[in-house]
């Protein structure tokens, strides 16, 4: 007999919206979670201990992330453990066992545990696809994940003066984070030009009338960059960073080359940068064996 309906792993709002779901319909749930908090990068937010003054200002929905963690809190039969990281999947007879092991990742009195249940859904969410380019890997270039987990999770900007690059709506979100952490944005810098964007985004676009919510996230981001004067230049793509500067403090100098069409090159100064090629999925939230 299997321990519980349904298991969730990852605690983003897929998995958080999977789980109350799962509720609605009677099952037992319970929800794994690597991370000391609920929410995922999309909620990613100061710990209990610590919190926020205003939260709500980093994020988008953060309505919804508060109902579902009230749903969570106030169902017996919706357990969710954080700091869970699964490590091995595997199927016997009818039931799926999985793997975990709970604590600090850094403790001494980690605890193993395994965990049958007929379901399982895995919703560990996504990671950056970086694109390696000559200097990718020169003090102070970030990816734009981890920029903005630093931004959204800790309240720490990564410079004064930053450059996001990189391909895909996420750079408007980065952007906004990394504003509101106290950086400033020199410029964001996406691969694709106005063709290309005008073809993706307007394929279908008798669906964008059901994504209004988006519509009007995205529509505030634009108000970011109008009122930060923030320069958005596409088809403007990464070739190569070159740098020379020693990192003093929290200040690297470097150089960001970026060519649109064929011939034309920009350099900018700058002390903080990002780079980012679109997300793709997280396999694992810690190299787990299917």
């Amino acid at each position: 007999m299997a321990d519980v309906d349904v298991l969730i792993v990852g605690a983003g709002p897929a998995g958080l919206a999977a789980a109350t779901s799962a509720r609605r319909v009677g099952a037992t749930v319970r929800v794994l979670e690597a991370f000391d908090e609920s929410g995922g990068q999309f909620w990613r937010h100061l710990p209990a201990t610590r919190p926020a003054g205003n939260e709500p200002r980093l994020h988008h929905q953060w309505q919804r992330y508060q109902q579902f963690r009230s749903a969570v809190d106030a169902d017996p039969a919706l357990t969710l453990d954080v700091g869970a990281h699964v490590w091995a999947i595997e199927h016997r007879d009818d039931a799926v066992r999985v793997n975990v092991v709970c604590g600090d990742v850094d403790g001494t009195g980690r605890r193993r545990e395994s965990v049958t249940a007929n379901s399982l859904i895995l919703a560990t969410g996504a990671h950056d696809r970086a694109l390696p380019v000559p200097g990718w890997t020169l003090p102070g270039v970030v990816t734009a994940g981890a920029a903005q987990a630093m931004a959204k999770g800790e309240r720490i900007a990564i410079g004064d003066r930053v450059v996001i690059a990189g391909a895909g709506p996420f750079l408007f979100p980065v952007t906004e984070s990394l504003r509101l952490a106290g950086s400033t944005v020199v410029g964001v810098y996406e691969a694709a030009g106005f063709r290309r964007l005008a073809r993706h985004w307007l394929a279908r676009p008798w669906e964008l009338r059901s994504a209004t919510t988006k519509m009007t996230e995205l529509a505030g981001y634009f108000g970011t960059h109008l009122r930060g004067r923030i320069p958005y230049r596409p088809g403007w793509g990464v070739v190569a960073i070159n740098g020379t500067g020693a990192t003093t403090g929290s200040t690297v100098n470097g150089l960001l080359w970026a060519a649109l069409g064929a011939g034309v090159v920009l350099v900018i100064g700058l002390a903080g940068w990002l780079i980012a090629r679109g997300r793709r999925p997280a396999k694992s939230q810690s190299n787990t064996h299917l």
